[in-house]
Protein backbone atom coordinates (compact mmCIF):
# COMPACT_ATOMS: atom_id res chain seq x y z
CA UNK A 1 0.00 0.00 0.00
CA UNK A 2 1.26 3.40 -1.12
CA UNK A 3 2.01 5.81 2.13
CA UNK A 4 0.44 9.29 2.15
CA UNK A 5 3.72 10.51 0.25
CA UNK A 6 4.25 8.38 -2.23
CA UNK A 7 0.51 9.09 -3.02
CA UNK A 8 1.42 12.77 -3.34
CA UNK A 9 4.61 12.16 -5.26
CA UNK A 10 2.63 9.80 -8.01
CA UNK A 11 0.16 12.57 -8.35
CA UNK A 12 1.85 15.51 -8.90
CA UNK A 13 3.87 13.64 -11.50
CA UNK A 14 0.53 12.46 -13.24
CA UNK A 15 -0.93 16.04 -12.81
CA UNK A 16 1.79 18.16 -13.26
CA UNK A 17 2.18 19.69 -9.95
CA UNK A 18 4.96 21.23 -7.95
CA UNK A 19 4.24 20.41 -4.45
CA UNK A 20 4.77 22.53 -1.81
CA UNK A 21 4.96 22.86 2.02
CA UNK A 22 3.01 20.46 4.25
CA UNK A 23 -0.28 22.83 5.34
CA UNK A 24 -0.59 22.63 9.30
CA UNK A 25 -4.25 21.78 10.82
CA UNK A 26 -5.06 18.57 9.17
CA UNK A 27 -5.52 16.11 11.30
CA UNK A 28 -7.58 13.00 8.66
CA UNK A 29 -5.20 13.98 6.06
CA UNK A 30 -1.98 15.38 4.42
CA UNK A 31 -2.41 18.69 2.50
CA UNK A 32 0.37 20.00 0.27
CA UNK A 33 0.10 23.35 -1.89
CA UNK A 34 1.11 23.48 -5.13
CA UNK A 35 1.04 26.78 -6.48
CA UNK A 36 -2.09 28.25 -6.19
CA UNK A 37 -3.97 24.81 -5.61
CA UNK A 38 -3.87 22.16 -2.70
CA UNK A 39 -3.72 18.52 -2.67
CA UNK A 40 -5.29 16.70 -0.12
CA UNK A 41 -5.00 13.00 0.69
CA UNK A 42 -6.14 11.03 3.17
CA UNK A 43 -4.94 8.84 5.68
CA UNK A 44 -6.01 5.36 5.03
CA UNK A 45 -8.93 3.81 7.28
CA UNK A 46 -9.93 8.07 7.70
CA UNK A 47 -13.85 9.07 7.39
CA UNK A 48 -12.12 11.70 4.28
CA UNK A 49 -10.57 8.98 2.21
CA UNK A 50 -14.50 7.20 2.30
CA UNK A 51 -16.42 10.50 1.78
CA UNK A 52 -13.85 12.01 -1.24
CA UNK A 53 -16.96 11.69 -3.74
CA UNK A 54 -19.33 13.88 -1.18
CA UNK A 55 -16.92 16.42 -1.70
CA UNK A 56 -17.33 16.05 -5.75
CA UNK A 57 -21.16 15.99 -5.27
CA UNK A 58 -21.10 19.36 -3.75
CA UNK A 59 -18.34 21.09 -6.23
CA UNK A 60 -19.36 24.23 -7.09
CA UNK A 61 -22.96 23.67 -5.77
CA UNK A 62 -21.85 25.23 -2.06
CA UNK A 63 -18.92 23.50 -2.14
CA UNK A 64 -15.43 24.00 -2.76
CA UNK A 65 -14.31 23.17 -6.93
CA UNK A 66 -12.87 20.15 -7.17
CA UNK A 67 -10.02 20.20 -9.97
CA UNK A 68 -8.49 16.26 -9.91
CA UNK A 69 -9.76 13.56 -7.95
CA UNK A 70 -8.13 10.07 -7.23
CA UNK A 71 -10.67 7.36 -7.06
CA UNK A 72 -8.21 4.97 -5.52
CA UNK A 73 -6.91 6.99 -2.31
CA UNK A 74 -9.63 9.74 -2.08
CA UNK A 75 -7.26 12.03 -3.13
CA UNK A 76 -8.27 15.86 -4.15
CA UNK A 77 -6.70 18.50 -5.98
CA UNK A 78 -8.55 21.78 -4.86
CA UNK A 79 -7.93 25.79 -5.41
CA UNK A 80 -5.87 27.40 -2.44
CA UNK A 81 -8.46 29.73 -0.50
CA UNK A 82 -8.43 32.12 1.76
CA UNK A 83 -9.29 32.61 5.95
CA UNK A 84 -12.41 30.54 7.25
CA UNK A 85 -15.09 31.39 8.84
CA UNK A 86 -13.43 31.62 12.71
CA UNK A 87 -11.09 33.75 11.52
CA UNK A 88 -13.26 36.28 9.73
CA UNK A 89 -13.63 40.20 10.47
CA UNK A 90 -17.38 39.48 11.05
CA UNK A 91 -20.15 39.73 13.42
CA UNK A 92 -22.10 36.81 14.63
CA UNK A 93 -25.29 37.81 12.70
CA UNK A 94 -23.47 38.18 9.49
CA UNK A 95 -21.31 34.94 10.16
CA UNK A 96 -24.56 32.86 10.66
CA UNK A 97 -26.08 34.41 7.58
CA UNK A 98 -22.71 33.23 5.30
CA UNK A 99 -23.57 29.30 7.12
CA UNK A 100 -27.60 29.52 6.15
CA UNK A 101 -27.01 30.88 2.74
CA UNK A 102 -24.22 27.82 2.21
CA UNK A 103 -26.86 25.49 3.43
CA UNK A 104 -29.22 26.61 1.00
CA UNK A 105 -26.52 26.04 -2.06
CA UNK A 106 -25.72 22.70 -0.67
CA UNK A 107 -29.68 21.91 -1.01
CA UNK A 108 -29.07 21.88 -4.50
CA UNK A 109 -27.44 18.63 -4.94
CA UNK A 110 -29.43 15.26 -5.16
CA UNK A 111 -29.01 12.69 -2.87
CA UNK A 112 -26.71 9.93 -2.80
CA UNK A 113 -26.78 6.37 -1.91
CA UNK A 114 -23.13 6.68 -1.15
CA UNK A 115 -24.34 9.02 1.97
CA UNK A 116 -24.39 7.47 5.62
CA UNK A 117 -27.84 7.79 7.09
CA UNK A 118 -28.33 10.32 10.10
CA UNK A 119 -29.38 7.23 12.72
CA UNK A 120 -26.12 5.38 12.53
CA UNK A 121 -25.09 8.08 14.59
CA UNK A 122 -28.21 7.90 17.40
CA UNK A 123 -27.43 5.10 19.53
CA UNK A 124 -29.58 4.14 23.18
CA UNK A 125 -27.06 5.22 25.89
CA UNK A 126 -25.83 3.16 28.32
CA UNK A 127 -27.81 2.81 31.80
CA UNK A 128 -27.24 5.39 33.97
CA UNK A 129 -25.41 7.82 31.36
CA UNK A 130 -25.72 11.73 31.95
CA UNK A 131 -29.09 12.54 31.56
CA UNK A 132 -28.82 14.98 29.16
CA UNK A 133 -27.14 12.01 26.67
CA UNK A 134 -30.66 10.25 27.45
CA UNK A 135 -32.75 13.23 26.59
CA UNK A 136 -30.30 13.86 23.40
CA UNK A 137 -31.48 10.56 22.55
CA UNK A 138 -35.17 10.77 23.34
CA UNK A 139 -34.97 13.54 21.18
CA UNK A 140 -33.49 12.37 17.81
CA UNK A 141 -35.64 9.39 17.75
CA UNK A 142 -38.58 12.28 17.69
CA UNK A 143 -36.46 13.44 14.94
CA UNK A 144 -35.86 10.54 12.90
CA UNK A 145 -39.35 9.31 12.97
CA UNK A 146 -40.82 12.72 11.70
CA UNK A 147 -37.79 13.49 9.40
CA UNK A 148 -39.50 14.46 5.95
CA UNK A 149 -37.70 13.02 2.47
CA UNK A 150 -33.61 12.75 3.15
CA UNK A 151 -30.99 15.04 1.45
CA UNK A 152 -27.21 15.42 1.21
CA UNK A 153 -26.04 16.81 3.97
CA UNK A 154 -22.48 17.77 4.24
CA UNK A 155 -22.66 17.19 8.00
CA UNK A 156 -19.71 18.98 9.23
CA UNK A 157 -20.08 22.56 8.09
CA UNK A 158 -18.19 23.85 11.37
CA UNK A 159 -17.03 27.70 10.71
CA UNK A 160 -12.86 26.33 10.14
CA UNK A 161 -14.80 23.89 6.82
CA UNK A 162 -16.20 27.17 5.00
CA UNK A 163 -13.23 29.14 3.65
CA UNK A 164 -13.32 32.68 1.80
CA UNK A 165 -13.05 32.35 -2.52
CA UNK A 166 -12.56 34.87 -4.56
CA UNK A 167 -16.20 34.46 -5.77
CA UNK A 168 -18.04 34.26 -2.31
CA UNK A 169 -17.65 31.37 0.80
CA UNK A 170 -17.01 27.60 -0.23
CA UNK A 171 -17.03 24.51 2.14
CA UNK A 172 -14.63 21.87 2.58
CA UNK A 173 -14.74 18.36 3.92
CA UNK A 174 -18.06 17.29 4.22
CA UNK A 175 -18.90 13.89 5.21
CA UNK A 176 -21.48 12.80 3.56
CA UNK A 177 -24.95 12.33 5.14
CA UNK A 178 -28.41 11.99 4.38
CA UNK A 179 -30.95 12.93 6.58
CA UNK A 180 -33.49 16.17 7.55
CA UNK A 181 -32.38 19.29 6.37
CA UNK A 182 -32.84 20.59 9.50
CA UNK A 183 -29.18 19.09 10.83
CA UNK A 184 -27.30 21.04 8.68
CA UNK A 185 -26.60 23.80 11.60
CA UNK A 186 -25.54 21.18 13.94
CA UNK A 187 -21.91 21.52 13.47
CA UNK A 188 -21.79 25.68 13.53
CA UNK A 189 -23.95 25.63 16.86
CA UNK A 190 -21.55 24.43 18.53
CA UNK A 191 -18.37 25.56 17.55
CA UNK A 192 -15.30 27.00 17.10
CA UNK A 193 -14.05 25.42 19.87
CA UNK A 194 -11.91 27.31 21.82
CA UNK A 195 -13.60 30.58 20.21
CA UNK A 196 -17.07 29.78 22.43
CA UNK A 197 -17.67 31.52 25.53
CA UNK A 198 -19.03 30.46 28.99
CA UNK A 199 -21.99 30.80 31.24
CA UNK A 200 -25.05 33.41 30.73
CA UNK A 201 -22.61 34.13 27.68
CA UNK A 202 -22.77 31.06 26.03
CA UNK A 203 -26.79 31.07 26.66
CA UNK A 204 -26.75 34.09 25.12
CA UNK A 205 -24.96 32.86 22.12
CA UNK A 206 -26.94 29.85 21.49
CA UNK A 207 -30.39 31.52 21.60
CA UNK A 208 -29.33 33.76 18.88
CA UNK A 209 -27.64 31.80 16.65
CA UNK A 210 -30.88 29.46 16.89
CA UNK A 211 -33.42 32.42 16.05
CA UNK A 212 -31.08 33.23 13.26
CA UNK A 213 -31.34 30.13 11.41
CA UNK A 214 -34.56 29.73 12.29
CA UNK A 215 -34.93 33.39 10.33
CA UNK A 216 -33.03 32.54 7.46
CA UNK A 217 -33.84 28.51 6.64
CA UNK A 218 -37.47 27.27 5.80
CA UNK A 219 -37.04 24.70 9.15
CA UNK A 220 -39.28 24.17 11.84
CA UNK A 221 -37.28 25.87 14.82
CA UNK A 222 -37.89 22.76 16.95
CA UNK A 223 -36.24 20.88 14.15
CA UNK A 224 -32.96 22.83 13.95
CA UNK A 225 -33.23 23.14 17.91
CA UNK A 226 -33.65 19.29 18.45
CA UNK A 227 -30.88 17.54 15.96
CA UNK A 228 -28.46 21.05 17.42
CA UNK A 229 -29.21 19.55 20.83
CA UNK A 230 -29.10 16.00 20.31
CA UNK A 231 -25.51 15.83 18.04
CA UNK A 232 -23.97 18.30 20.42
CA UNK A 233 -24.55 15.73 23.37
CA UNK A 234 -23.39 12.87 20.89
CA UNK A 235 -19.95 15.48 20.74
CA UNK A 236 -19.84 16.28 24.08
CA UNK A 237 -20.73 13.40 26.32
CA UNK A 238 -18.98 10.90 23.47
CA UNK A 239 -15.59 12.22 23.59
CA UNK A 240 -13.77 12.74 26.96
CA UNK A 241 -10.91 15.17 25.49
CA UNK A 242 -10.68 19.22 25.56
CA UNK A 243 -12.97 19.21 22.57
CA UNK A 244 -15.60 16.86 24.55
CA UNK A 245 -16.05 19.41 27.50
CA UNK A 246 -16.09 22.27 25.54
CA UNK A 247 -19.13 20.49 23.49
CA UNK A 248 -20.57 19.77 26.79
CA UNK A 249 -21.11 23.13 27.38
CA UNK A 250 -22.76 23.75 24.66
CA UNK A 251 -24.96 21.24 24.99
CA UNK A 252 -26.15 22.29 28.69
CA UNK A 253 -26.56 25.62 26.93
CA UNK A 254 -29.35 24.05 23.92
CA UNK A 255 -30.77 22.38 27.09
CA UNK A 256 -31.18 26.05 28.98
CA UNK A 257 -32.66 27.49 25.76
CA UNK A 258 -35.15 24.64 24.44
CA UNK A 259 -38.74 26.06 25.81
CA UNK A 260 -37.98 28.69 23.59
CA UNK A 261 -37.61 26.50 20.06
CA UNK A 262 -40.15 23.70 21.33
CA UNK A 263 -43.03 24.93 18.45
Amino acid sequence: METVEQVARRLAQDWDLALGEELAGATCSTVYTAGDKVLKVPHAGSEERDSAWAAQAFSRHGGIEILKADEATGALLMPRLGLDLAHADLVEEEKVRVCAELILQLRETKNDRRALDLATWFEEPEAGCHPLKLEGWKEATYLLETSPDPVLLHGDLHHHNILKAPTGWQSIDPKGMSGDPAFEPCAYMRNPIGGIPKGEALVKLTRNRLSLFAKLLPYAPRRIWGWSFAQTVVCGFGSPDWAGQQWALVSEALWEVRNEFLH
